[in-house]
């Protein structure tokens, strides 16, 4: 299954840090992945809310975080399709309704759809809003 993600990571390494510094880098990283969650549902489109709720987020190392949309179509969102050709794998035909009547084929091409980007963009989109949540929690320590 492949899943739509984007991984951010700081070049820190929080095992030389003193233990109250290494506590402000990972609760900042923890604010930021909270953020990144919200601000990516926000994003994404919605018509059921699926999509949406399939984003979360997961510490990929100490100082790095990967935010992930689990919905099965996600990464087509995301990416956007191309046209493509569909066909019936176990039945002779295709079978859909379309303006109240029953619409069959035996494989005709699709329109792919447009990228709508929710994940990416929430990434490499708040660098800047990232680097003040951390920012922030270091300054709190004085």
């Amino acid at each position: 299954m492949i899943h739509a993600k984007a991984s951010l990571r700081w070049q820190i390494y929080p095992n030389s840090l003193e233990p109250e510094m290494k506590k402000a880098f990972e609760e900042g990283w923890r604010e930021c992945a909270d953020f990144a969650v919200e601000e990516a549902r926000r994003k994404a489109p919605s018509v059921t809310g699926h999509l949406r709720d399939s984003i979360e987020a997961s510490q990929i190392s100490p100082t790095g975080v990967r935010l992930i949309c689990r919905a099965d179509y996600g990464i087509f969102i995301e990416l956007g399709t191309r046209d493509h050709w569909v066909e019936p794998v176990r039945k002779k035909a295709l079978h859909w309704e379309e303006g109240g009547e029953d619409r069959f084929s035996k494989g005709h091409m699709v329109s792919g759809i447009t990228a709508k980007p929710f994940i990416q963009p929430t990434m490499y989109g708040n660098v800047k809003k990232f680097e003040s949540i951390i920012t922030k929690h270091f300054a709190d320590l004085k």
